[in-house]
């Protein structure tokens, strides 16, 4: 993951997962942490330990919110709550996830785009 932004700093994290971080200028070892402090210009390579068979299924949010604060109000300083947020979901299998997503092909790629995207997904 590699801090592409201008400006603020953000927080990122991933609901009832834990991050290890493995590779960062900060850690000189593998670390477990509940979210990412990211920088301008910082790079952080991490692990994702996947869900067990029993929590398959769900989803999951990705969070990343700025540490943006408004300090047109008084101490302590409240978030002005830029995020971005997305969702990572298990499927219970490759297949199905294929399956999904050949399913929706014509709504994700314009015509040009899905020979391709049916190939690569054919690959794996």
């Amino acid at each position: 993951m590699i801090g592409a932004q201008s400006l603020f700093a953000y927080r990122v994290s991933i609901s009832d997962h834990k991050l290890t971080i493995i590779a960062t200028d900060v850690y000189p070892e593998p670390v477990d942490v509940d979210y990412i402090f990211m920088h301008s210009g910082e790079c952080y390579n991490f692990a994702l330990k996947p869900k067990t068979v029993s929590e398959v299924g769900r989803d999951y949010l990705i969070r990343a919110e700025t540490i943006e604060v408004d300090l047109t109000k008084s101490v302590p300083y409240p978030s002005l709550g830029r995020i971005a947020e997305a969702i990572l979901h298990y499927a219970p299998n490759i297949d199905e996830q294929k399956s999904i997503a050949l399913s929706h092909i014509d709504q994700w790629f314009t015509s040009e785009q899905q020979a391709e995207a049916k190939y690569y997904l054919e690959l794996l």
